[in-house]
């Protein structure tokens, strides 16, 4: 398989993409019961599920600002941009919102036993209204708990033609706006709760001037490749254990600060390394050319939306099939195979039915229904 069949596209990238989806769901999946404290910091280690995040809103910044490179920031392809983005966005959004619904539905009284109190309070038919129905097919977490990351991309979506501009223009101004948005970064949230949505635009300006500046004629030395990666990943993984170790001198009891405005700026700085290693790697990187990483990868949106209702229905047949007895681990074991089962039949059945007609329904709409002139 071509490593770039479309400018912009690597499938190295989008092999990345979805194990980071995948680590997620095994996140949530190992979280749903409750478990020993020590198991919980090793979880939080490896399993670092806001370093995945942090990788898709800069791997989000990388595509966006390629898609928007190709071509002059024109008014038409700017509005192509967002036409493009809803059709990409809202379909698959919706879908997932309806697969909530049905669950609370089905199971509207059936309490899961064993489940952590945070497992527990997920889904409750009493909380719906037409408003949070409402608010959740625009993309915010009110029945969807996932998709209050949606609200995220969405904002860095309306801001990605004005970061491909100042990207565009030179390291000069690349570096000013990544000042400006490491500010943001760090001091948005304590200025005011509602700038907390804007101080992620440093992931996706992050993954722009990457797109922009990173070289990806492949020529990186192999050994250089490894040692960027390593480095990166190593990054990645243990930057919240170091830090909490730091501050209480020990992982006991667990709390990895997930809303730590500068521990999310440092994993930025990391994931954006992670992806301009790979985009300017060799070819040492094969196996994340493999079909099924790629395939992975093509769903991941999917396997992110909808393995939360899925893990649910998953823990479900778990209880109904008595193995709630077994061990803990078993429980996880069982929840786990099952959920990433029906999440991957699921998240590939939607990318055939819904993502890729409505990419292809978004690509016509730019046609018919042009940008009006003023």
């Amino acid at each position: 398989m071509p490593s770039r069949p479309t400018e912009g596209y690597l499938v190295e990238l989008q092999s990345v993409r979805g194990i980071a989806a995948v680590a997620v769901v095994l996140h949530h999946v190992w979280y749903f019961y409750g478990m020993p404290r020590e198991v919980r910091a090793l979880v939080d280690v490896f399993l670092n599920a806001h370093a995945a995040i942090v990788v898709f809103f800069v791997l989000s910044g990388f595509v966006l600002a390629k898609s928007l490179m190709r071509t002059g920031l024109s008014r038409a392809v700017v509005y192509g941009f967002f036409v493009r983005r809803a059709f990409r966005v809202y379909p698959l959004l919706i879908f997932a919102t309806l697969v909530c619904l049905t669950y609370m539905l089905s199971f509207p009284h059936t309490e899961i036993i064993g489940a952590s109190a945070s497992s527990a309070m997920r889904f409750d038919l009493a909380s719906v209204t037409v408003i949070s129905i409402a608010l959740s097919l625009t993309g915010w977490p009110t029945i969807l708990p996932t998709a209050y990351t949606i609200v995220i991309e969405l904002i860095g979506s309306a801001f990605m033609p004005a970061i491909a501009r100042f990207t565009k223009a030179g390291w000069t101004w690349s570096v000013l706006m990544l000042s400006a948005f490491s500010v943001l970064c760090l001091f948005g949230g304590i200025i005011s709760p509602k700038l907390f949505w804007f101080s992620f635009l440093l992931h996706f300006a992050l993954g722009a001037v990457v797109a922009f500046h990173a070289q990806t004629d492949r020529k990186m030395h192999s050994v250089h490749l490894a040692v960027g990666v390593a480095a990166c990943l190593l990054g990645l993984i243990f930057t919240r254990a170091v830090w909490f170790y730091a501050q209480t001198g020990t992982l006991q009891p667990v709390d990895f600060d997930y809303g730590n405005p500068l521990l999310s700026l440092i994993e930025g700085v990391f994931a954006a390394g992670l992806i301009w290693v790979i985009a300017s790697g060799s070819d040492t990187l094969k196996w994340l050319r493999h079909g099924i990483f790629v395939r992975i990868g093509d769903v991941s949106y999917g396997i992110y939306l909808l393995h939360f209702p899925l893990m649910f229905v998953s823990a479900q047949i778990v209880q109904s099939q008595g193995w709630l007895g077994e061990s803990l681990p078993w429980k996880i074991f069982s929840l786990g195979v099952l959920t990433l089962t029906l999440t991957l039949i699921t998240s590939s059945m939607a990318y055939e039915w819904i993502e890729k007609p409505f990419i292809a329904l978004g690509k016509r709409g730019i046609r018919k229904w042009p940008p009006i002139s003023t």
